[in-house]
C-alpha cells in the first residue's frame, strides 16, 4: 500500500533522478549526491512509496509571507513529479493532500507553488494570486535616464544581503504576498539561482541604500556576441531610486542586446508611460504565484481587517483536496474589534450569502481580487447581494506581488 513519508539521504539519488526525467530530460544528469549548496534549498523532501520504491517526489519550504501588514506562515510546495510509468494513477493528486494536511497539523494555513499547469493545480484549489507584467527593451530605450546622475552604485555579493535587507523589508511591506527572506534563502534562492550567475548592484544617496537591482545574463542571438540581461528584482524606496536604477540598467547597451525587467513601476504605472515611443517596449503580462488556503479557519482568524467592521456573512467552501476544509462559514464582526468570530459547521444550515471554491476564497483573502471582481468572473455565487458592502471592507483588493523562485 503506498503511503506518504519523508525522504531519507539514501533515497536522495532516486528523487534526484524522478525530478531530472520530469523536468530537465533535456540536460546532462548532474551528480547533486553531496552538494552542499543544491540540498538545502531543495526544502525538506516528500514522497510516496510502496514497498521501499520511491514513486512520487515533492518538496515543503517553510516561508513567510507578507499579507495586510502581518507574516503568516505559509507552506510553498515544488519539486513535484513522478516518473513516466507511475503517472495518471492518482500518486501526485495523493502525496498533495498528504502534504497540506502535514501543514495543517504543523499550523500553516497557507500554501502556494509555481505550477507546471495552471489547470492541473486550479482543480486542486491553488489559484493564482499574483499577476506580473514583464517589459522586454533594448537598453537604449532607457537613455532618458542619462542626464539625471547622482548617488553611488556598488556592487552586492553573496552573504551581504544584511545591506540590501532592510530596503527590501520596507518595499515588501507595500504588498500582498512578499516573502520574509532568511539569510539562507537569500544564498540559496535569490543570490544563487541553479545554474545561473546572480548579480546584485545597490545604489545609495549619501551612504543611505536606497535600491538594488538582481540580474543574470543570457545568451544573446545567434551570431551575437551581445547578451541579454534578466533583472529578477528591482526595489527602490523612491521614484528617485527606480530612475537610478534604470540608468544603471541603460549603462549596459554596449554589452546587452535587450534587457527584460519585471514591475511594478511608481505610481502603478506602465513602463510604456515613461519612454519615449512606447513601441520599443514589449510588455508582456504574465500569470504568478498559485495559492491557496490550506486551514480556512485559521486563516480567517489570522486575517488583519480594517478597523473595528459590523455585519455577519456566511459562507459555503468547497475544497475538492482537503475535506477537512468543506464545509460553512460564519464570520461575525461585532463593530468592537477587527477580529471576527469564525465558526464552522459541516452540516447543512441556513441558504449561504456566498459559496465558492477553496481557491476563489484565496484569491479573496489575498487580495488579488476584490468581492466584485469575483462576481464579474463568476468566482462565487453571490446569494445576498445586500453583503457585498461588507465583504467589499472586509476582502479589499491590495496589490501582489511575489517576486521568489522555488
Amino acid at each position: 500500500m503506498a503511503n506518504y513519508r519523508e525522504v531519507p539521504g539514501e533515497d536522495r539519488e532516486a528523487f534526484q533522478e524522478t525530478l531530472h526525467y520530469a523536468f530537465s530530460p533535456h540536460k546532462e544528469e548532474v551528480d547533486y549526491h553531496d552538494d552542499e549548496d543544491y540540498w538545502p534549498s531543495m526544502g525538506d523532501l516528500r514522497g510516496i512509496y510502496d514497498n521501499g520504491e520511491l514513486l512520487a517526489v515533492s518538496s515543503i519550504h517553510y516561508l513567510n509571507s507578507h499579507l495586510r501588514g502581518k507574516w503568516l506562515p505559509m507552506g510553498g510546495v515544488s519539486a513535484v513529479a513522478t516518473s513516466p510509468g507511475n503517472r495518471h494513477r492518482g500518486y501526485i493528486k495523493n502525496m498533495l493532500a498528504e502534504m497540506l494536511a502535514e501543514l495543517r497539523d504543523k499550523g500553516i494555513a497557507l500554501s502556494c507553488l509555481w505550477p507546471f499547469s495552471y489547470p492541473f493545480y486550479d482543480r486542486l484549489g491553488w489559484r493564482v494570486c499574483d499577476n506580473y507584467t514583464t517589459y522586454e527593451l533594448d537598453p537604449e530605450v532607457l537613455k532618458f535616464t542619462a542626464d539625471e546622475p547622482g548617488g553611488e552604485f556598488r556592487q552586492v555579493s553573496k552573504g551581504e544581503h544584511e545591506i540590501i535587507e532592510p530596503t527590501y523589508r520596507k518595499f515588501a511591506r507595500k504588498f500582498n504576498l512578499p516573502l520574509k527572506r532568511s539569510p539562507e534563502w537569500w544564498d540559496h534562492h535569490r543570490f544563487s539561482q541553479w545554474d545561473k550567475q546572480v548579480y546584485c548592484y545597490l545604489w545609495k544617496r549619501k551612504e543611505e541604500v536606497k535600491g538594488y537591482v538582481l540580474y543574470s545574463a543570457e545568451k544573446g542571438p545567434q551570431g551575437e556576441w551581445k547578451k541579454k540581461l534578466k533583472v529578477d528584482e528591482l526595489v527602490y524606496e523612491s521614484e528617485e531610486a527606480f530612475f537610478q536604477l534604470l540608468r544603471f540598467l541603460y549603462n549596459h547597451g554596449s554589452q546587452m542586446s535587450q534587457i527584460t525587467l519585471p514591475g511594478p513601476i511608481p505610481g502603478k504605472l506602465s513602463l510604456l508611460d515613461l519612454v519615449e515611443d512606447p513601441r520599443d517596449v514589449k510588455a508582456l503580462e504574465k500569470p504568478g504565484i498559485m495559492v491557496r488556503c490550506v486551514d480556512v479557519k485559521k486563516a480567517l482568524e489570522s486575517l488583519t481587517y480594517p478597523e473595528n467592521p459590523r455585519g455577519e456573512i456566511t459562507m459555503k467552501v468547497k475544497d475538492p483536496l482537503l475535506e477537512a476544509n468543506s464545509g460553512t462559514y460564519y464570520l461575525v464582526f461585532d463593530g468592537s474589534s477587527s477580529d471576527p468570530e469564525v465558526d464552522r459547521a459541516t452540516e447543512n444550515g441556513d441558504d449561504p450569502d456566498l459559496s465558492l471554491e477553496v481557491g476563489s476564497l484565496t484569491q479573496l483573502y489575498t487580495g488579488y481580487l476584490s468581492p466584485r471582481q469575483a462576481v464579474t468572473a463568476n468566482k462565487i455565487t453571490l446569494s445576498n447581494r445586500d453583503k457585498l458592502e461588507l465583504l467589499e471592507k472586509i476582502f479589499p483588493a491590495g496589490e501582489t506581488l511575489f517576486y521568489d523562485g522555488f
